[in-house]
């Protein structure tokens, strides 16, 4: 199990429980999900020295806790709206939609009339519009946007 799912049984077993995580990530993704399953206060590690006698505390009063940087991330990355599909033209589209369906590059090409190479082309411009790194962070934005 990993910490997201230790805490998410540790707070159905024990609804009472306060918990704080002591994590490697920094990333303001992995604390709202902890925090989501039921976490009382998240720590990254480079942090720890300066602010764990302060979590500890402030988890045991029954307050959350963040450190300020994360929390100030956090709240950033919620107020920056990622772009939507209306950024993308209509073969760009198309071919996220087609990987959010789960089909190669192979399969995308043959649907569309198109080489394979030129799909490539299109997956790269449609994460680099949206700001995205990967094929699996453009199958779950597509997801999010209900495009599936």
């Amino acid at each position: 199990m990993d910490g997201i799912q230790v805490a998410e049984r540790l707070k159905a077993l024990y609804p009472e429980a306060q918990l704080l995580a002591l994590s490697m990530y920094a990333e303001p993704e992995y604390a709202e999900r902890f925090l989501q399953a039921g976490g009382s206060g998240y720590l990254p590690k480079d942090v720890i020295e300066q602010e764990l006698e302060d979590a500890v505390l402030a988890v045991a009063r029954g307050e959350h806790y963040l450190p300020q940087n994360l929390l100030y991330r956090m709240i950033q990355a919620q107020t920056v709206r990622k772009p939507g599909p209306e950024v993308l033209t209509e073969r760009e589209l198309m071919v996220v939609r087609y990987l959010a369906q789960g089909l190669s590059y192979k399969e995308i090409a043959e649907a569309m009339g198109i080489s394979e190479k030129t799909v490539a082309t299109y997956r790269e411009r449609a994460a680099e519009k949206l700001g995205l790194r990967s094929r699996a962070e453009l199958v779950r934005w597509a997801v999010e946007e209900k495009l599936v």
